[in-house]
C-alpha cells in the first residue's frame, strides 16, 4: 500500500470512528506487532509544543468548528480564529480574510521569519 492510500485510508477511519478519537492508523490484526497494542495509541496532542495557528470557517462542513474547537483545547499552545467561510475559501484564499490573517501572524510573529 503507497503512502497516498494509507493516508487516506486512515483519513476515513478518523472520520468514521464513532467516538472521533484521534489516533494513529487502525492496522488491524497488525496493530499488536506495530504499535504492541491491539489498538492504536491516540496521538498526545498536548505534547505538541510549537505554535498552531488555527484559522477556522464557520461555515466549513468539512472541519467544522465542533471539531475544531476540540483540537483548540488539546493543543496546549495556540492561536485561534473564526472566520465566516467554507472549507473551499480556506483553501483556495477566496477571501481577504485569509490572506489578511497570514500576512498578520507573518509581520506579528518575527520567529516565523527566521
Amino acid at each position: 500500500m503507497c503512502i497516498r492510500d494509507r493516508s487516506m485510508m486512515h483519513f476515513s477511519q478518523l472520520i468514521n470512528d464513532p467516538k472521533g478519537i484521534f489516533k494513529k492508523f487502525d492496522y488491524g490484526h497488525k496493530n499488536q506487532q506495530v504499535y504492541g497494542s491491539p489498538t492504536p495509541p491516540i496521538y498526545d496532542l498536548s505534547a505538541i509544543k510549537t505554535k498552531v495557528y488555527m484559522l477556522v470557517g464557520t461555515q466549513d462542513r468539512i472541519a467544522d468548528a465542533t471539531d475544531a474547537s476540540r483540537l483548540r483545547d488539546e493543543l496546549p499552545n495556540h492561536e485561534y480564529k473564526e472566520i465566516h467561510h467554507g472549507h473551499v475559501s480556506m483553501i483556495f484564499a477566496a477571501s481577504t480574510d485569509v490572506t489578511d490573517y497570514v500576512l498578520e501572524i507573518l509581520g506579528r510573529d518575527t520567529k516565523l521569519m527566521n
